[in-house]
């Protein structure tokens, strides 16, 4: 794809290099050689950089009782936060889609000497357990990539307890800093400027040897427009409805980008974004968003 605009997202990013917008290079899951290494800090080095951040996710809800609870966590990558979660927790279980880091999981489970800790590969319309089978459900920057988040929500509620809760936190996709292409860039915006078609096409023209071929990009969940691949497009509005249609919604905070920024222009951009400016108010708000937070329970 030669187009003007394919060029010009390869200028953009590739100007990035150099600065603090840098991208970070290939990060995608577990490869060869830590396959084939023995070496603990290397075959479960995301398992432990999760373990390192379970704490932080729970302090975002200024800590979450988990004694005696029986835990899921919905999207538990390589079941490093998993662990963490089951040293509090009376049994604790990790949900994923993908064989290779469930495969993973569990190797980490037994080498954490977690006895309570259980791995399952879940499909993504399905989750592999009973009605009413959890306390609580907890699940960090996951919502973003399920296939149907309102399906992934009704399997979350289906399988809680009544008057079980699901924390969780992910970030919308018109966020800033929410178009993961980290990979290759961490410049803000840049699906705003340039369709999913033309990022995906521009990091592929670039013929990176640390980057795999990025797939077709594909439509968002309810299907209007393309998105950056493995993401779904879900919005801030649309996760309210959908929460509020299912759960009792303790909490539901859109966390903005900086916004104890001390400027008047920062604060006054973050003022006009929480007013009601008709259909744009929900867009607006997004665009400076840098997660939800959400606490829901099953009535």
């Amino acid at each position: 794809m030669g187009t003007i605009t394919v060029r010009l997202a390869k200028w953009a990013i590739k100007a990035s290099a150099g600065t603090r917008f840098a991208g970070t290079g290939c990060g995608f899951g577990a490869d060869e050689v830590q396959l084939a290494s023995t070496a603990p800090d290397e075959r479960y080095r995301q398992a432990l950089l999760e373990a390192e951040d379970a704490g932080r996710f729970l302090e975002m809800f200024g800590g979450i009782p988990l004694k005696g609870q029986r835990v899921l966590d919905f999207g538990c990558g390589y079941g490093g936060k998993t662990v963490e979660y089951a040293r509090q927790a009376a049994f604790a279980a990790g949900i994923e889609p993908f064989p290779i880091m469930i495969s993973l999981a569990r190797e980490y489970g037994k080498w954490a000497h977690s006895s309570n800790v259980l791995f399952e590969v879940c499909p993504q319309d399905r989750i592999p357990f009973e009605d009413d089978s959890f306390d609580v459900v907890l699940s960090h920057d996951v919502l973003e990539h399920v296939d149907d988040p309102k399906v992934s929500l009704e399997e979350i509620h289906r399988v809680l307890k009544p008057g079980g809760k699901a924390y969780l936190v992910f970030p919308v996709y018109l966020g800033a800093m929410s178009h993961h292409l980290d990979y290759v860039s961490k410049f803000p915006g840049l699906h705003w400027f340039f369709s999913a078609d033309t990022l995906v096409a521009a990091v592929n023209d670039m013929h990176r040897s640390d980057i795999p071929e990025q797939p077709a990009p594909k439509k968002r969940w309810w299907g209007d427009t393309k998105v950056l691949p493995m993401l779904n497009g879900l919005s801030g509005p649309e996760f309210r409805q959908i929460a509020s249609s299912m759960f009792i919604v303790e909490r539901l905070d859109q966390n903005l980008i900086g916004a104890g920024g001390s400027s008047l222009a920062a604060k006054l951009f973050y003022w006009l974004a929480s007013k009601p400016l008709s259909l744009s108010r929900g867009v607006a708000r997004d665009l400076v968003t840098s997660n939800i937070c959400a606490i829901l329970r099953k009535g």
